[in-house]
């Protein structure tokens, strides 16, 4: 099934270059063989998974398009300015390739 999953200008960026291939999101947008567009390309999931945010900050960052966890953390605080960075919040980490 097509999904629509939003990114950010500069998050786009970071996938169509092959340097994000996972996206942490607070809710499910997806099953594993689900697709999705980026402009002219098709991403397909290949993975979701429900764990803490803390996780994805210390093992999934590169994942996530960041090279370091700080990076991803600050991330993760400006795009949720009110709940800001919770360790423990449970996401959802859906990973992704280029088909």
């Amino acid at each position: 099934m097509n999904i629509n999953l939003p990114f950010k200008p500069e998050m786009k960026e970071l996938i169509l270059a092959g340097l994000k291939i996972a996206t942490s999101r607070n809710c499910r947008y997806g099953m594993v063989g689900d697709t999705f567009q980026l402009g002219e390309a098709t991403f397909e999931i290949t993975g979701v998974e429900q764990q803490k945010l803390w996780i994805v900050a210390c093992h999934y960052y590169l994942y996530e398009g960041f090279f370091t966890p700080g990076e991803f953390i600050n991330y993760w605080k400006k795009i949720h300015p009110r709940k800001g960075y919770v360790p423990d919040q449970s996401v959802w980490t859906h990973f992704f390739r280029e088909v």
